[in-house]
């Protein structure tokens, strides 16, 4: 379920971000969704467990890897910015 939650709002991130601040806008909405995603899941499958406590529960919801995620879905779709913006991809 956790899994889910971040890659929703990794999601909502890179939508709002294609949206409102026009990155990524060469290539579309799709793909700064997606991007979004696999950022929110890899913030807060990979990142979070190195800068906060293991819960008890796997299943249990955590707040601060939530946020890992959604700043780690910034940072993918800001790189997959700049990358586009050097490379003309």
């Amino acid at each position: 379920m956790n899994l889910f939650i971040w890659m929703l709002a990794g999601a909502a991130i890179g939508f709002l971000t294609f949206r409102f601040l026009a990155w990524n806008d060469t290539r579309g909405t799709l793909p700064a969704v997606l991007i979004g995603a696999a950022g929110g899941m890899l913030g807060g499958k990979l990142v979070a467990p190195m800068f906060t406590a293991v819960p008890l529960v796997p299943a249990d919801f955590q707040l601060a890897a939530t946020i890992y995620a959604i700043v780690i879905a910034i940072v993918a779709l800001l790189i997959a910015d700049q990358v586009s913006k050097r490379f003309e991809v």
